[in-house]
């Protein structure tokens, strides 16, 4: 696209306006072309105006992940309780954004709640599925141990959940680690409030039911 408006679409008193990722397509125009500086050079041959939008906010954007949330929630039919939106707001900062750092990544996770908090009405804790899907969605390597545990008794859960994770994901950086165990801090708070716990295994393969490891 960006070579048609180069070399084919230059008509006189028309304005294209390119709206994209600078630094994705510049790595995909610089491995296809060969350009240096990550491709920068060969967009600059055709971006004559460039604007830079700024980040969202956390704020912002914490908000926005918070709006979606009631909304599945009110199509589901379900209602929490004001500390149960205050924790999962709490939980959004701390470990949600993360990794989820644009929109699209909110609606992302929107769209699995909506999948989700419908199909389990009843059956499961909305607020621990909730909690659930983010890690399915966002720190799906969290996802898997959790739906591997035979267990969840705090004090043989707590020494090896940090390795596992690591395990599972050789990458993760410290705020990625430290984010999971964040989740994972907040599943066990929500344990005692729960009538329907992801450490009872009545419920817990209903949790973990798209999680192909799970017999």
């Amino acid at each position: 696209m960006l070579k048609v408006v180069r070399l084919a679409a230059n008509f006189p008193r028309i304005v294209y306006l390119l709206a994209f990722d600078e630094e994705r397509v510049g790595r995909v125009a610089g491995e296809a072309y060969g350009e240096a500086s990550d491709g920068r050079q060969f967009l600059e041959k055709i971006i004559q105006y460039p604007f830079v939008l700024p980040a969202i906010g956390r704020d912002r954007l914490s908000d926005y992940v918070l709006r979606h949330a009631h909304t599945a929630c009110h199509e589901a039919g379900i209602k929490l309780e004001e500390k149960a939106w205050a924790d999962f707001r709490r939980i959004c900062r701390e470990a949600l954004l993360v990794r989820l750092s644009t929109p699209r990544q909110a609606i992302r996770y929107a769209n699995a709640l909506r999948f989700a908090l419908p199909l389990l009405k009843g059956e499961v804790d909305p607020f621990v599925q909730m909690l659930v899907e983010a890690a399915r969605i966002l720190f799906p390597e969290l996802y898997v141990v959790l739906g591997r545990l035979d267990t969840y008794e705090e004090a043989a859960f707590s020494d090896n959940i940090a390795e596992a994770i690591k395990a599972e994901k050789p990458d993760a950086t410290e705020p990625e680690q430290a984010a999971c165990l964040n989740l994972v801090n907040a599943l066990f708070r929500w344990e005692n409030r729960s009538r329907q716990p992801i450490s009872d295994r009545r419920y817990h393969e209903r949790y973990f039911f798209l999680c192909g490891i799970i017999d």
